[in-house]
């Protein structure tokens, strides 16, 4: 803990006396759950300037006392921030003092520098009203560097997850087919699941042993669809500037993947089903996208947003004839439920592109994708029907998927997508997670695609979605992270 620390004297001229204000580090042990507490508390002085009369103002002496019967020694621990471990500085700088004169407010501003320089400073600041000789404090304020906000993490360490984000299971609730008088398509909704200090997608718990009370596996499920994606409440980013998403991921299969599979039992018209695992050795799919959407819906009203769909249309394009269990009947889906705007996905299958599953062609008459696995592919707009853009030859550069006999032989990649040129241009880059620079995978600008015209939406927001098909894969998401980059 850094030695106490005084500021210069701030003089009044009314009163005849000097200000000057000493900040102590004071720390604590608690109950286990709460660790260690930490406060800076500021000595606030009066010294008189004819007769050099040093008077406490703040605390008040009996708060600086606690004892076991001293109620209002409590008053300390207003100074303890919520993130208290992450106050515990090395050195503290001079505190500086500041008046509002139309408030009649004194400030307190003062810097806490980490050990390791790495770390950075974080600031403080006090306020305090200065009333009938007696220092009030009115609240304070502090500013930490962005690796030492625990509340403001975007991994997924304990369970955790950014107060900006939601998680959800895409819908399968399906716009019509035929027989449907007949079936109805299941709808799991799979949400991701916590495990391991990631963000396990498209998964089913199971417990293989029979008497265990709590899961102790999992493995996927075919044909369902997970997102993270930004909440409602959330500040959507402008598209003037760049923005920028980022995220740390495992994406594998095993040589012998075996999946959870949802089967019809019979022919049509019966709906009867059941569940069975099965050990799947075709190519891996689907994949999983980065999708940039408008946030406001039909009623100007900022909502979640949902995706209705798995397999190849990754939950945001429409698909009018797709395939959501063994042995069923193709049904239709609507995709995102607000206005998309472009998605990149990092496509395994490399069927995002294609019109397979009854998706939308390209952009313009004669452009047409063909099955590109492991490669990058680029959908549109509501406003153009979600009309695939572009996409990559076979990524190999950074391979995004790989085939392990084990779960942890699998590697992290960073993958990172900006948006950026005014919304227009769309980047897509990936590293080794140990690696110290990306590599480009794949860029598009859309404003150079002849016959595609497009508006830019003056907001959006972002989300990460990953879906399988019969065909499925492990998707293990570390972190997720989306700014706006001046």
């Amino acid at each position: 803990m850094p030695n106490a620390i005084q500021s210069d004297y701030w003089y009044i001229d009314k009163s005849r006396e000097f200000l000057v204000c000493e900040i102590s580090a004071v720390s604590g042990n608690t109950v286990p759950c709460l660790g260690e507490l930490v406060a800076y508390v500021p000595y606030v002085y009066s010294i008189d300037k004819d007769t050099n009369k040093k008077t406490l103002l703040y605390p008040s002496t009996t708060a600086v006392q606690l004892t076991s019967n001293n109620t209002s020694g409590f008053e300390i621990f207003t100074l303890v921030q919520d993130c208290s471990a992450d106050v515990n500085f090395a050195e503290l700088s001079k505190p500086l003092w500041a008046y509002n004169k139309e408030s009649d407010l004194y400030n307190v501003t003062f810097l806490g520098k980490y050990a390791a320089s790495s770390d950075g400073f974080a600031i403080l600041s006090y306020v305090f009203q200065y009333v009938k000789d007696s220092m009030h404090f009115v609240g304070g304020k502090l500013i930490l560097p962005e690796n030492k906000r625990s509340g403001a993490e975007y991994n997924f360490i304990n369970g955790r997850i950014n107060k900006k984000y939601f998680i959800s299971g895409n819908t399968l609730d399906s716009k019509g087919g035929i027989f449907e008088d007949f079936r109805r398509p299941p709808d799991y909704r799979l949400q991701p699941v916590h495990r391991d200090n990631d963000l396990k997608f498209n998964i089913i718990d199971l417990d293989t042993t029979g008497t265990a009370v709590t899961a102790n596996s999992s493995i996927p499920f075919a044909f369902s669809g997970g997102f993270i994606a930004q909440r409602a409440e959330d500040i959507p980013f402008r598209t003037s500037s760049c923005i920028r998403v980022d995220f740390r991921a495992k994406s594998y299969s095993l040589e012998d993947q075996i999946g959870f599979v949802s089967t019809l039992s019979t022919d049509p018209p019966s709906a009867t089903r059941f569940f069975s695992t099965q050990t799947l050795t075709g190519t891996p799919g689907e994949g999983f996208c980065v999708f940039f959407y408008e946030h406001l819906d039909e009623n100007n009203n900022s909502v979640d947003v949902q995706l209705d769909g798995v397999g190849s249309s990754m939950g945001y394009s429409p698909a009018s004839a797709m395939i959501v269990e063994s042995g069923s009947i193709p049904f239709e889906y609507s995709g995102i439920s607000l206005s998309g705007y472009f998605a990149v996905a990092f496509d395994i299958g490399g069927n995002f592109c294609t019109t397979l599953d009854g998706k939308p062609d390209g952009y313009a008459d004669g452009v047409t994708f063909s099955q590109t696995v492991c490669s990058i592919g680029i959908r549109g707009s509501k406003e153009n029907n979600y009309k695939a853009l572009s996409q990559s030859s076979t990524i190999t550069s950074v391979p995004f998927h790989e085939t392990v006999s084990a779960a942890s032989a699998a590697t992290y990649k960073d993958f990172r997508v900006e948006l950026t040129k005014s919304g227009k241009e769309i980047i897509v880059l990936a590293k080794e997670a140990t690696d110290s620079t990306y590599t480009e995978l794949h860029r598009l600008n859309m404003a150079t695609l002849a016959g595609h015209n497009f508006t830019i939406p003056p907001k959006v927001k972002v989300g990460l979605c990953s879906t399988n098909s019969l065909s499925v894969f492990n998707f293990e998401l570390n972190s997720f992270r989306v700014r706006g980059i001046a």
